[in-house]
């Protein structure tokens, strides 16, 4: 199980894959209290990571283009930050799954959580799509999972 994480400006994109990349579930998040960044990708992984754990995948990998906040999550010590009781929330959190990792990608790597993100923008609530592919993401998956 791959995730991807984006946040944009309050509003976030996660994408759930399996393996081999095949797309499970997408979703978008939108916040009103914050929209500092750092701060909205550590909520997004956060949800992401809830998510996953009510669907029962065990042996995860969580890929976020954001390095400052995967190197608080790295960290042996608490974290200081703002954010901070996310980070030791999504600490204890990856001690439910079987495997749990944390990996840095790229921004050209997580284009298809970046146009959650901006879909976000004009949605008033969270939503999460499972087992479904909403249409104006398929160029954008095809693409990305093409290596363009």
């Amino acid at each position: 199980m791959v995730q991807r994480v984006k946040a944009w400006a309050g509003r976030t994109g996660m994408v759930m894959r399996d393996r081999h990349g095949t797309v499970l579930m997408d979703a978008t998040l939108k916040t009103q209290q914050t929209r500092d960044p750092p701060t909205v990708e550590a909520l997004a992984i956060l949800e992401a990571m809830k998510l996953v754990l009510l669907k029962v995948w065990r042996n995860i990998v969580v890929e976020s283009d954001a390095g400052v906040v995967l190197n608080e999550i790295r960290a042996d010590q608490p974290s200081l930050t703002l954010y901070g009781n996310m980070i030791e929330e999504i600490k204890s959190l990856a001690k439910s799954f079987l495997s749990c990792h944390f990996s840095w990608i790229n921004r050209v790597g997580n284009k298809v959580a970046h146009e959650l993100a901006k879909v976000a923008c004009s949605l008033e609530t969270t939503c999460v799509w499972l087992d479904w592919i909403t249409m104006f993401l398929s160029p954008v998956i095809i693409a990305n999972s093409a290596g363009i």
